[in-house]
């Protein structure tokens, strides 16, 4: 039975569309994915028993190394985007997840990474908030309470308010107030 587990685990890991990578505290790859391979480039026989340096770049995100090292000596290591680059040399940007792979024990043995290649959505959030930015008409979006999120400079421009006095405000505040009661009703 605990075989069958082990299988099916394995399988469901391999299946990820994700990298998933396991390093030794050395910061050499010990396990890598389809999902890795997909990513990166790098077939299970290229990357297996290599740093892990192989994948850094000189992006100034926190480093691979210093992140496993960070884990080896019990500290969390939270959510975060770091540039990478593939095995042709393309540079992309992930989102990682460190966790420890503990024994039976809890002792530390390696680092789980997993990491997602966030490169296109990271671009169209971009080519969005351009589009937003230079729109020739004042953009709003609220939150379901009515709570501004996000303006253009164009907002800004019509009602004379600079983006931090609206963000978090009720919406209620760009109209005349004798609109005010009736219009969260209405957007209610």
């Amino acid at each position: 039975m605990k075989d069958l587990h082990r299988d099916r685990l394995a399988a469901i890991v391999d299946s990820s569309a994700d990298a998933i990578i396991g390093l030794g505290l050395d910061g050499l790859i010990e396990s890598w994915n389809r999902g890795a391979e997909r990513i990166y480039g790098y077939s299970p026989e290229e990357a297996i028993g290599k740093s892990s340096l192989i994948l850094e770049t000189s992006g100034g995100h926190p480093g691979i190394l210093d992140s496993v090292e960070r884990i080896r000596i019990g500290k969390k290591v939270d959510h975060y985007e770091a540039e990478r680059i593939t095995m042709d040399g393309h540079r992309i940007l992930v989102s990682v997840r460190l966790s420890p792979i503990c024994d039976s024990d809890g002792t530390i043995l390696g680092v789980s990474s997993i990491e997602r290649d966030v490169t296109e959505h990271v671009m169209s959030e971009a080519k969005f908030r351009n589009f937003l930015e230079f729109a020739p008409d004042a953009v709003v979006f609220i939150n379901s309470e009515g709570e501004i999120v996000v303006v253009n400079t164009q907002t800004e421009r019509l009602f004379g308010y600079e983006r931090e006095q609206l963000v978090g405000n009720k919406i209620e505040m760009l109209l005349p107030e004798r609109f005010h009661e009736k219009h969260v009703e209405h957007r209610g």
